[in-house]
């Protein structure tokens, strides 16, 4: 993400929560609600706090589409979200190189039917620190646990394990809390920068150089313990954020931030409207910019931090439902981009692992990889690789479908190109019978044009130094089953590559292992990645480059 994007988001969720007091705690009413802490363990460093049935019977709820929701919920999970009385999603502190892990706890206003909700999501019972669960499956190997007739609890595998194995008395810097908060709003946000100050500070120290500009915002890691997050959205639409700073000094320095961050991130989105409006031509598209333009200075002009001791707060009101819709909008679809942008890259990573794993599998069968095509007795081309690995994905009843000895688009294998396993499905792309996951080919590369397999003992570069495959540019997407791959030419190495994702294309090593390549990376750093037995070793170094 380019650091002005940086600073805009941490200007974005400057927008929106309330205050906390100099002792970390704002002032509450008598009617403040706590939250459970029972099944939150201590690797839960963020947790947003929902209340759905307050929102969907709640004011105007009738202009709200809650048959739809019903409707959903029961056929998708045979519950009906409109009964849930408070929603918990929790993440866990990520690891490096990954997405930090996520579950949710759901708790409902009635009894919900367990056999509804197990007949919808079907999955393998067992036992997790003596409790019954179903393993779901997936990327993130999803859990589910019903503890009760009023709870759900669902989540990726490592961390809904650690929540049914969490003893009582667990306790950290989220804990804390949230054991002290009120959380009776409709929505509520904790995030423990304590919890993950030394894996931020990390991450930083790997990042590109920020421009001088925005030098201050890298000390903010330092400077807040905690922030604090609440919306309410009803006859009255208010949403504040608290950065708790660690101490009062902090406080005013991290004061001084906010007030810079908000002067920046005013320029940077109205530069952009400025520039999209000179980009067009149409007169409607010019008058949206100019009402964006109006929105973002009228957001921006109540926006005045207020500090209390270490506390720094900055809130949006408005009475009117209406002036609400714009704000929300403006606030949380770049929070909702980034977030699904985020989504898609992980669900394209595990693809890629997925596939690397078959291909290992694959290895271990039969001593070498999968040569690049599957060909007839005079060696010409019919299948591709992937469909080699089918037995591998757990997709062995489709591979027996196929006439290996038929090209892929005979009569009797043509049609089953609308059988593309999920794995080759590129998330960003719309569903369809084509993959852009494809091999990398070449002489002396992980896949020979002559069709030779190769053994393991032949990338003597390293298989960590050594891509196996790569997500290319839409427009090299091929038929999933056709013998089709990225000819690499090493005078153009980048050719086909880099428009995958924002910033750049995942790529499979030899080892299995998946990382995002930028799209600037070096040509020659990615020509000896290709090369699997040049000699030629790539620090790890040179691949942020």
């Amino acid at each position: 993400m380019p650091p002005f994007r940086k600073i805009l988001v941490v200007s974005i969720c400057v927008l929106i929560c309330p205050a906390l007091n100099a002792r970390g705690v704002a002032d509450e009413p008598s009617s403040a609600k706590r939250v459970d802490l029972a099944f939150i363990p201590p690797q839960a460093v963020a947790a947003i706090v929902l209340h759905p049935r307050a929102v969907l019977t709640g004011h105007d709820s009738e202009w709200l589409p809650t048959e739809v929701i019903t409707a959903a919920g029961m056929k998708q999970a045979g519950v009906d979200p409109v009964m849930i009385d408070e929603a918990v999603v929790l993440f866990a502190s990520p690891t490096k190189g990954t997405e930090p892990d996520f579950a949710a706890i759901l708790r409902f206003a009635q009894p919900y039917s367990e056999a509804a909700v197990t007949a919808k999501l079907v999955g393998r019972e067992k036992q997790v620190g003596g409790k019954t669960v179903v393993d779901l499956g997936g990327p993130q190997n999803m859990l589910l646990f019903l503890p009760d007739a009023k709870t759900i609890i669902v989540g990726a595998g490592p961390l809904v394990e650690k929540m049914l194995t969490v003893e009582m008395k667990a306790d950290s810097p989220l804990i804390k809390l949230l054991g002290r908060i009120d959380v009776s709003s409709q929505a509520t946000a904790v995030f423990s920068i304590d919890a993950v100050r030394p894996i931020m500070k990390q991450a930083m120290a790997a990042a590109p150089p920020v421009p001088p500009q925005f030098q201050d915002f890298l000390k903010l890691p330092d400077l807040v313990s905690a922030i604090l997050l609440r919306v309410n959205v009803g006859e009255k639409f208010t949403a504040r954020l608290t950065l708790r700073a660690v101490d009062e000094p902090a406080g005013q320095e991290t004061e001084r931030i906010v007030n810079q961050g908000l002067v920046l991130a005013r320029q940077v989105i109205l530069m952009q409207i400025t520039m999209q409006q000179l980009a067009s031509t149409d007169s409607v598209e010019q008058a949206m910019m100019r009402y964006g333009s109006r929105i973002i200075n009228k957001v921006f002009d109540q926006l005045k931090p207020a500090r209390s001791g270490q506390n720094v707060t900055l809130s949006v009101e408005s009475s009117s439902g209406f002036a609400a819709l714009p704000i929300l909008a403006g606030l949380l679809l770049p929070a909702v981009q980034s977030a699904r942008q985020a989504a898609e890259r992980v669900q394209s990573s595990n693809n890629l692992r997925q596939i690397g794993l078959a291909l290992f599998n694959f290895e271990s069968r039969d001593r070498h990889f999968p040569a690049r095509a599957i060909v007839d007795k005079n060696g010409k081309p019919l299948l591709s690789w992937r469909v080699a690995i089918l037995p591998f994905i757990e997709q062995d009843n489709l591979f027996r479908q196929f006439h290996l000895d038929e090209p892929w688009d005979s009569e009797h294998n043509k049609p089953l190109l609308d059988m593309m396993p999920r794995v080759f499905q590129d998330p960003r792309r719309p569903p369809g019978n084509t993959t852009n996951y494809l091999a990398i080919v070449g002489k002396g590369l992980a896949f020979e044009p002559d069709n030779r397999p190769l053994k393991i003992q032949e990338f003597t570069d390293g298989t960590s130094n050594t891509l196996l495959a790569v997500q290319a540019n839409d427009d090299k997407a091929v038929p999933w089953t056709k013998p089709d791959d990225l000819e690499v030419d090493m005078k153009k190495p980048l050719e086909g590559l880099g428009q995958a994702e924002p910033n750049g294309f995942q790529a499979l090593f030899a080892d299995g292992h998946v990382m995002l390549l930028s799209k600037t990376i070096n040509a020659e750093t990615l020509r000896r990645l290709f090369g699997r037995a040049d000699g030629q070793v790539v620090d790890q170094n040179e691949l942020n480059q």
